[in-house]
Parts: structure tokens; C-alpha cells; sequence
């Protein structure tokens, strides 16, 4: 089938698409991990044998726009192909922001220049699958290990709201004596209940709005404290997780690109041209290094890589050139990233259960002491 007869097929699509299913579409795309390995393997395929993207895309057009399944309905993807398509069908390259380089995260999209660059544009969609892939295992690792510490902050939770509207009045009504006079935890307990209270719901947003803040200083943050985000990016989640996927991601691009021929500091601007605010930082500072002659390994030493990352380029480079390394050690430090993404979240669960422990023993602790001032009390008099 040509694209020529399968675009008469696909032109309705867009005088007749959903704005709110062209949407999601595009949501899913970017989102969709799953979706970009699948959407990378196709296309791969078509390419190995001798089906151009555009053609490809008209064929999966024919076939997202029937309606399928057991309800009948249509692929939103739809939306997605046929825009890639038409923009494809004006000249237009697959990574130019007008076709998918909007859709798709700049570590992908960098791969898939790659392969443009070199004529192999099969190669690209195949470094681009392993680029997506490594991001899906991350994030695998990373929400099953952020389950137990999520289910510990419900918990968490639950102790305080039920300190505040329960244990409080409970300890309240158990007895005149002034808080002054109670036992230290029992004061502390009820402390405690007063201030989850008053300001619960002001620490609670307080709390959404640093959560919103960090994930949009991920790819921002550049200027204001240069020394904090770079101990975050170390030590400190979502930006320490944040820098793991990028660090390899680069790594690998660059890798992939100086086995291709194509020269270091050449690589290095082209990732800058397509990256973020924060890794362009990085990687300029990367670029002006090497084009002033400063040793190629010490060069990437920038905040960017973990020190052993670092370490293993440095090692390589004086053994056997900075392309050799390059090529070698963006891929073998994937384990080791998902592996510190995993001990990060190891973390955050020893903390999360930390205050869980302490709240359980400062609830049993305050009560039990209270009850026995109490018990005291009243054999007293």
C-alpha cells in the first residue's frame, strides 16, 4: 500500500478529530513509556524492511482510525500518526518540533537525530527503544520501591488526623488537671493534636506547593543556588532521580553518536540544542572544557555524573580515548543508576517508617502515662 492511497483513506481524520481525544493522544504519547517502545519498534521494523516512516505511519493511520475491540472504538493515536504524517508529507524531518521532537523526551529525540545524522535511521529508533526502555525500568523500580514509603505516608497521616480529632479531646476529658502538669509525653501528644488542628491544612498545601515547585525546578533550576541543587541532585529525590535518568540518557547518546563518527564536542552541541535549561548548563560547561583543550574526562566533571560514573570516564579515557569511553560507559552505568534510584527509595522508606514508630509510641506512650496520672490521682484522693 502507498502512502499516496492510504492518505486518501486518512484525510477525513482531521476535519472530523476529537479535540479532547487529539489531546489525550498527545498526553499519552509523551507520558506513555509503553507507548514510545512500542511506537519505536515499529517503526524499526518498517525501516528494516524497506517501509519508509511516512509510509508506516499512513498504514497505522488505516488502522487506529477503524473502529476495533469489543466496544467498537477507535485508537486516539489516530490523532497523533496523521499529524506526524501530513507534517512528514511537507518535508518535514520526524524529529523537527513541528512532527514528533515535540512529543517525544529530548534524551529520545536526540537518539533519533543520531540516526538521522548517520543515514541509519533504523539505528536511531532501535537507540531510541533502549533510551525509552531504560526510563520505563526507572520508573518500574521506582514506583515499586516509593510503594511502601507511600503507603507509610498514608499512614502517617491517619495517626495524626487521628491524634488530632480523637487522643486530644480523649485526653482532654479524662482528666482538670492543666496540660502544664501532665506527663512529658502525654503533653507532648496533645501538643501535638492542638498544633495537627490549627495547622494540618496549612502544612498539607504548604506541602502540595513544594511538591508542584520541585518537579518544575527539575528542568529550570539553574541560577538560584547553584550549590543546594547541586547537593539535591545528589542526595536529595525527585532531583537525584531527576539527574540519574538524564546523566545516563546523555551518556548513552553520546555514546552512540561518537561510534557513529561523529565528533565529541559536535555531539555535545547538539544535545544542547535540544535539551533543557539545567542539562544545557552541564553541558556547556562540558563543551567550553574540551574546545579549550582540558583533559576530555575531568571535563564532565560538573555535577552531572555520579562520582563513580565519573571515575569509570576518567579511567577509560586515559586507557583508551574519551570516544572508547563514551561508547562504553553510558549503557553499563544503566544498572547502576536503576540501582541508585532503588536505594534512594530505600531511603525514603526507612524515614517514612522512622515516624510512623514514633508516632505509634508516642500515642501509646502519651495515653498510657496519662492514665496512670489519672489512676494516681484518684487513689490519692
Amino acid at each position: 500500500m502507498s502512502a499516496a492511497n492510504a492518505s486518501v483513506g486518512t484525510a477525513g481524520i482531521v476535519q472530523g478529530s476529537s479535540s479532547l481525544e487529539a489531546k489525550l493522544a498527545t498526553l499519552r504519547i509523551r507520558w506513555s513509556v509503553t507507548e514510545r517502545v512500542r511506537l519505536y519498534e515499529r517503526l524499526r521494523r518498517f525501516l528494516e524492511h524497506q517501509v519508509s516512516v511516512d509510509d508506516a505511519l499512513a498504514a497505522m493511520i488505516m488502522r487506529t482510525n477503524r473502529p476495533r475491540g469489543m466496544f467498537k472504538s477507535r485508537d486516539p493515536m489516530r490523532f497523533v500518526y496523521q499529524r506526524w504524517f501530513v507534517a512528514l508529507r511537507r518535508g518535514k524531518k520526524f524529529t523537527d518540533p513541528e512532527v514528533a521532537g515535540r512529543d517525544l523526551p529530548p534524551g529520545e529525540v536526540i537518539m533519533l537525530m543520531m540516526g538521522d545524522s548517520t543515514s541509519s535511521p533504523a539505528e536511531g529508533f532501535e537507540q531510541a527503544r533502549f533510551v525509552a526502555d531504560v526510563v520505563r525500568r526507572m520508573k518500574s523500580a521506582l514506583m515499586l520501591a516509593l510503594i511502601y514509603p507511600a503507603v507509610l505516608m498514608l499512614m502517617g497521616c491517619g495517626f495524626l488526623a487521628g491524634i488530632a480529632y480523637k487522643f486530644g479531646p480523649q485526653m482532654k476529658s479524662m482528666t482538670d488537671k492543666p496540660v502544664d502538669l501532665w506527663p512529658a509525653m502525654s503533653k507532648m501528644l496533645y501538643t501535638l493534636a492542638e498544633a495537627t488542628k490549627s495547622y494540618g491544612l496549612l502544612v498539607g498545601g504548604v506541602a502540595i506547593v513544594i511538591a508542584v515547585v520541585s518537579v518544575w525546578s527539575l528542568p529550570r533550576w539553574t541560577k538560584l543556588g547553584l550549590s543546594v541543587r547541586r547537593f539535591c541532585d545528589h542526595y536529595v529525590p525527585p532531583w537525584s532521580i531527576y539527574r540519574e535518568y538524564n546523566a545516563s540518557s546523555c551518556l548513552i547518546a553520546l555514546g552512540s553518536m561518537v561510534q557513529a563518527a561523529v565528533p565529541v564536542d559536535e555531539a555535545i552541541a547538539r544535545i544542547i540544542s535540544i535539551s533543557t535549561p539545567w542539562m544545557q548548563t552541564h553541558l556547556r560547561l562540558v563543551l567550553s572544557r574540551i574546545r579549550r583543550g582540558d583533559d576530555a574526562g575531568m571535563s564532565f566533571d560538573t555535577g552531572l555524573l555520579a562520582d563513580d560514573t565519573l571515575g569509570y570516564l576518567e579511567d577509560f579515557n586515559r586507557a583508551g580515548g574519551l570516544d572508547s569511553a563514551l561508547a562504553v560507559v553510558g549503557k553499563e552505568t544503566v544498572e547502576e543508576a536503576i540501582t541508585r534510584v532503588r536505594s534512594g527509595a530505600v531511603v525514603l522508606g526507612g524515614l517514612g517508617m522512622v515516624l510512623v514508630v514514633l508516632l505509634i509510641v508516642l500515642i501509646y506512650g502519651g495515653m498510657m502515662s496519662l492514665g496512670m496520672m489519672v489512676y494516681k490521682d484518684s487513689q490519692a484522693g
